[in-house]
C-alpha cells in the first residue's frame, strides 16, 4: 500500500517513477524553490544544481550518513553557484 501523497518523495525524474519514500528532506533552489523529498533523491537533485541547498531546519529523521552525504553535495551545490571550482 502506497504512502499518503502529500508525505511522499516529489523530487523524482519522469523516467525514474514514482517512489513511495517517506520525503524527509527539504531541498530550496537558488531562487528559493522548495521540495520534499527522500534522502537519496534529494542528493540527486542537489548534485549539479547550483545554488541549491538543503533547510536543515525542517528536515528530520535522517541518520548520520544520509546527512554526512547530504552536507557534501550541498558543499559542492554552494561552490558551483559563487565559481571556486
Amino acid at each position: 500500500m502506497a504512502r499518503n501523497s502529500r508525505f511522499t518523495c516529489k523530487l523524482t525524474r519522469d523516467e525514474q517513477g514514482k517512489c513511495d519514500e517517506v520525503a524527509r528532506v527539504t531541498v530550496v533552489d537558488s531562487q528559493g524553490e522548495r521540495a520534499r523529498g527522500c534522502a537519496r533523491h534529494a542528493v540527486e537533485a542537489l548534485d549539479g544544481l547550483a545554488g541549491g541547498r538543503i533547510d536543515w531546519d525542517d528536515s528530520k529523521g535522517l541518520n548520520e550518513f544520509e546527512v554526512k552525504e547530504l552536507q557534501i553535495t550541498e558543499d559542492r551545490s554552494q561552490v558551483h553557484q559563487v565559481g571556486d571550482y
